[in-house]
């Protein structure tokens, strides 16, 4: 899932301000932000410039407040139309794309009013609260913390299981991403409320957006945190992989394979799991390269499931028979 690590690039006049005294301050151009392959420094900026842009900037982020809590206001008022409140939300997203504006989003109540949001009787408004908390707590340690202890993480998890648009449940699925990922007592509380489960569930749902982000999801944390692997046996996950590679072919097979190669990779129990012969995962597999071979845009998942193959299995008959 590679919404979870975005880097922040500033989405308004205040942030490129913000970066501009930055990149000053340490005798950079702001040609020499990313993109730019030949960056030239600059002069140190005078004391007079920068004392005139950190008021300018100081006035812009005390403007920037007093507007976030304004929209606030129309998402907390139960009179405003739908549209004031997806207005509102969008602004706030763009708004709190920078860190200290997100801080500063949570410290003057917003995540008191959230709640509201994430609950209301509008997708269109449910999917974009899920969508500024994804940004709220993206890289944000301290977002990440308020959000846990006001429990967003299980209200995300009831979303992403049974919300009735798909759009709430991607949303809520990409929040959780942001909320888990590269944050452990993110994770501890993932694992702790079952999050796995919902995990497989959302997996299950026949929506391919929502099953190739969990599978990203999944294969993030396996990856991250190998000793989550034991869970992921004791719940069934290898079954139900192996029983969704065996439905109808589909972009999503060479995710759900790629997830199903890095919960065996150097755990001996996940491989034990997939040697089951009740699952024919070995057939399985085999019939699948066999019939995906020549597939330009296959590729990868033919490569993953011979390493499958070889992995689970022996590589005398995946040379044998691949081969032919």
């Amino acid at each position: 899932m590679a919404e979870g690590n975005q880097r922040r690039y500033p989405q308004s006049l205040t942030g490129a301000l913000q970066m501009a005294v930055d990149l000053q301050g340490q005798g950079q151009s702001s040609d020499s932000v990313e993109g730019n392959p030949s960056p030239q420094p600059s002069e140190q900026m005078t004391e007079e410039r920068r004392k005139w842009l950190n008021e300018a900037l100081c006035n812009m982020v005390v403007d920037e407040i007093k507007e976030m809590k304004e929209h606030l206001d129309t998402l907390a008022d139960a009179s405003k139309e739908d549209d004031d409140k997806e207005f509102a939300l969008e602004e706030l997203s763009n708004m709190c794309d920078r860190i200290d504006m997100a801080k500063d989003f949570q410290k003057i109540g917003g995540f008191e009013v959230l709640p509201m949001v994430l609950g209301h009787e509008s997708p269109e408004v449910r999917w974009r609260a899920a969508d500024l908390l994804a940004t709220l707590v993206q890289n944000n340690p301290y977002c990440q913390e308020a959000a846990l202890l006001k429990g967003f993480l299980e209200v995300l998890l009831k979303l992403l299981d049974t919300d009735e648009a798909d759009i709430v449940r991607i949303k809520a699925l990409y929040a959780l991403s942001c909320l888990c990922r590269d944050y452990e007592p993110g994770l501890e509380s993932f694992i702790k409320n079952d999050g796995f489960s919902y995990l497989m569930r959302a997996m299950q749902s026949g929506v391919q957006k929502l099953q190739l982000k969990a599978s990203f999801l999944l294969q993030a944390i396996c990856s991250s945190t190998p000793s989550c692997k034991d869970i992921l046996c004791d719940i069934g996950m290898i079954e139900q992989l192996i029983g969704l590679l065996g439905s109808e072919h589909s972009q999503v097979h060479e995710h759900l394979t790629m997830a199903l190669l890095t919960i065996a990779k150097d755990h001996p129990r996940s491989v034990q799991e997939c040697q089951r012969q009740e699952f024919q995962l070995e057939a399985l597999l085999k019939e699948r390269v066999d019939a995906i071979k020549g597939l330009d845009e296959c590729l990868e998942e033919k490569e993953y499931a011979e390493q499958l193959l070889q992995m689970c299995f022996n590589s005398k008959i995946r040379g044998q028979d691949l081969e032919r």
